[in-house]
């Protein structure tokens, strides 16, 4: 019998809360706002942090064209595993990793530089050193003039990614459970 994704999050997320971040999947309303700023061109690369169950990951295949590339990371097998299943798309690559080696999932690919980073990543629950090696890689990963969409549930970490990246815009989706704030980033000039 198969289990719905919604009890196979939270399942994820009573066994280890802290690499989850909640315990239960984003809403399609989050989902959609969060691919809302992505703009389609011809082959452009989009990565995915934190596919949890896909919510995220099924509207972006929606506004993504033909022949464009996402490249999904998820740290919990058993969600990658599940995601898989689900999706069939010849455009997603699901990779079982952690955000922290994006450059080198990306260099293995042969692909230098991402157009958008998606980031469904519980900030707050990790440590400052591993926040620190996500903002890296996100620098190093990110197409001069791409796009880092981040959201969280509260802006804690509002302050400390402000000055990693340039906040274009702020939203916030009241229909999510809990609400959550969307941050749009642009990498700052000169770094």
């Amino acid at each position: 019998m198969k289990i719905d994704s919604s009890v196979l999050f939270l399942k994820a997320s009573l066994e280890n809360f802290w690499t989850i971040g909640s315990v239960v999947p984003s809403s399609s309303y989050l989902a959609k706002k969060m691919a809302m700023p992505i703009a389609s061109k011809p082959k452009m690369v989009v990565v995915e942090l934190g596919a949890g169950t896909g919510a995220v990951t099924r509207c972006l295949l929606k506004v993504l064209p033909s022949d464009a590339r996402l490249f999904s990371l998820e740290l919990n097998a058993t969600l990658a595993d599940r995601l898989s299943r689900d999706i069939s798309d010849k455009r997603l690559e699901l990779i079982v990793e952690n955000a922290c080696n994006l450059e080198s999932v990306l260099k293995e690919r042969e692909v230098s530089k991402a157009d958008y980073i998606i980031s469904g990543l519980p900030l707050g629950s990790i440590q400052e050193d591993g926040r620190q090696e996500i903002y890296r890689n996100i620098h190093a990963c990110l197409e001069p003039g791409g796009l880092y969409i981040q959201f969280q549930y509260f802006m804690a970490n509002f302050i400390e990614i402000k000055k990693h990246f340039k906040v274009c815009k702020v939203a916030f989706e009241w229909r999510n459970f809990p609400p959550a704030f969307i941050y749009s980033c642009r990498l700052r000039s000169g770094r």
